[in-house]
């Protein structure tokens, strides 16, 4: 009787793994074995933009490189390989950047195309500001071990075919393909990730000012942090270039001009890096560069997009305006901050509204006066609103007076949670779109829930004020209410 049931057993459990393993390498929702890809069903291999380091590994062993693309989102999002073999002639070209990628990740995915890639022969390194900003080497998620196989890891076969989570990935691909009916890859062979799903992504955020905000903060958390690693690591990039022969080409992306401003906030540590960056190789910065100032041109105000990509490239091949993007040095360091601050001076006294934008999105909107509103139409209560995301932290919303004005005056809500010292513990913002369907969704959630962009996770107990801000689209700010934690 036991025989049997074991039997039974082994028989059962031999049949869920190869059912699991056909639908795994079927499906292929990491995009990693060649899955036949079906509108409707298995076009887009979703799960492939969440498992990258892992993905593009594998991708670069079964092509040809000469040109390999390096960095951040910035040239995981706007720097098309296809660009580079139009302006070149050049066919073998990978964009092996990542989304949040160290420049310890670059190094490592250079070493992993040097030695299985004999034809490399030039590397476009694109670096930032943010790069330098933490001694972080490698992101949790970054595959060592795949990043240093000619194959496939036998650790990776069996989490990507045998698992429960490539089963629940599989069955979610599926899902979404059937709802959203898309036929394109998230990555393309080259490593591209599809401007398609850069749109839905950040229409999803619908946040332009996140990164720049984002930004700011990390300065004020980390003023006097000592960060020697990235530049460690860049030095071991430009050393494994010159030992094997392959030309570096390093290039700071452009970004919107909101977003230099907050770089250059702590203009002491942005002038440390521009001197130590470019002492350790030279470099072509983009940011500020004539042309570069256009909202459409970016999708929030630190990532640009394929057109801009594109203008940044045709410098880099040396074609198009020479002028476009100036060559960094260590002698020159100091003179070219000079005339980023003239750059970015002449921008802000030509846009004097987009500085109402930096202010609030930045926090220093949270301690403008209440008031200077518009006398119009349905005031909103703030009522009194109870908080429990976790079982030792809770919280009252409490009303603050009234704040009127219409919903097509809303340019954006913003929210900021502050400690007691000043702190900014979190904070939110949610941008309008210009259709009055959106703007009536953001008018209505304001009402119904004041905090619904700021406390959106189970937190410890915090102690601080919550300031509910609402930008108005002639540059006007209100504080809209306030809510205690303890």
């Amino acid at each position: 009787m036991w025989k049997q049931f074991f039997l039974r057993f082994a028989a059962t459990a031999t049949v869920l793994l190869l059912a699991a393993a056909a639908l795994n390498l079927a499906v292929d929702p990491y995009d990693i074995y060649g899955g036949t890809r079906i509108v409707g069903f298995t076009a887009t291999p979703y799960k492939s933009e969440d498992t990258e380091r892992m993905t593009k590994p594998i991708q670069m062993n079964g092509r040809r490189i000469e040109t390999l693309i390096l960095g951040n989102s910035k040239a995981d999002f706007a720097i098309d390989p296809a660009a580079w073999r139009e302006l070149t002639g050049e066919q073998d070209v990978y964009d092996a950047a990542m989304r949040d990628g160290r420049l310890g990740e670059s190094r490592q995915m250079l070493a992993h195309a040097i030695a299985t890639h004999p034809e490399l022969r030039r590397v476009l390194l694109a670096i930032d500001y943010e790069s330098f900003r933490d001694d972080l080497r490698l992101t949790p998620a970054f595959d060592e071990a795949q990043a240093a196989s000619s194959h496939i890891t036998p650790a990776n076969v069996a989490k990507t075919i045998w698992s429960q989570d490539a089963v629940r990935d599989s069955l979610l691909t599926l899902r979404e393909n059937h709802r959203r009916q898309s036929a394109h890859p998230v990555y393309a062979p080259d490593g591209k990730f599809h401007a398609d799903e850069l749109a839905l992504i950040f229409g999803q955020e619908d946040d332009f000012y996140k990164n720049l905000h984002g930004m700011v903060m990390a300065q004020r958390e980390n003023a006097a942090t000592e960060r020697d690693v990235p530049y460690e690591e860049l030095a071991a990039i430009r050393d494994l270039c010159a030992a094997h022969g392959i030309e570096l080409v390093v290039f700071v992306p452009p970004v919107h001009p909101l977003q230099a401003q907050g770089n250059q906030s702590d203009l002491a540590d942005y002038a440390a890096w521009l001197a130590r960056a470019s002492a350790i190789v030279p470099f072509v910065d983009f940011v500020l560069a004539p042309g570069t100032d256009d909202d459409a041109d970016y999708w929030d105000t630190a990532h640009p997009k394929d057109r801009l990509g594109a203008r940044v490239l045709t410098r880099l091949a040396g074609q198009g305006d020479a002028s476009f993007g100036r060559y960094v040095t260590a002698e020159t360091a100091a003179a070219h901050l000079a005339w980023q601050r003239q750059q970015l001076a002449a921008w802000q006294a030509q846009h004097p509204e987009r500085q109402a934008e930096y202010d609030v999105t930045v926090g220093w909107g949270a301690v403008l006066p209440e008031g200077d509103v518009l006398a119009t139409a349905e005031p909103i209560d703030l009522p009194r609103w109870n908080l429990d995301r976790a079982p030792e932290g809770s919280g009252r919303m409490d009303r603050s007076g009234t704040v009127p004005f219409r919903a097509r005056d809303v340019r954006a809500v913003y929210a900021v949670l502050e400690a007691g010292d000043g702190r900014t513990l979190y904070s939110r913002m949610q941008k309008s779109r210009d259709d009055d369907i959106m703007r009536q969704e953001i008018f209505h959630d304001i009402r119904r829930d004041p905090c619904r962009y700021v406390l959106t996770a189970p937190a410890p107990a915090l102690s601080g004020t919550l300031r509910v801000i609402v930008l108005l689209h002639d540059g006007r700010a209100v504080v809209s209410g306030t809510m205690e934690t303890w």
